[in-house]
């Protein structure tokens, strides 16, 4: 007889995604980036998304998801592991318009 699984969580789902990131050698930051990005390393637009690929980023990025953008940037403001230490030389670099982007590497101060 067909046994059913257990519901997984969301913390269950988590688990295994950074589950398969470690066999992959990734890190989150190395799949937000790679999802995101939206140059290659010649600087040309990224071509090759499959199709499910760009539609899950166009429904995120235009705010049809359950959880937007704005849910994502408010989460890393609020969160407490995104504090950087007072005496890093990180905290001169948020927010800061005349350092560019991929120099800023903590959400906030």
């Amino acid at each position: 007889p067909h046994t059913p699984k257990p519901r997984q969580t969301a913390l269950d789902k988590i688990d295994a995604i950074l589950d398969l990131l470690a066999v992959w050698r990734w890190t989150l930051g190395d799949l937000l980036y790679h999802l995101f990005r939206l140059k290659d390393e010649q600087d040309e637009d990224i071509k090759g998304r499959s199709r499910r690929h760009t539609k899950k980023l166009e429904k995120f990025v235009r705010g049809e998801s359950a959880q937007g953008v704005g849910y994502i940037i408010h989460a890393w403001l609020n969160s407490p592991y995104t504090k950087v230490t007072t005496n890093s030389p990180d905290t001169k670099l948020t927010f800061q318009l005349e350092t560019p982007y991929e120099e800023i590497k903590p959400t906030k101060a």
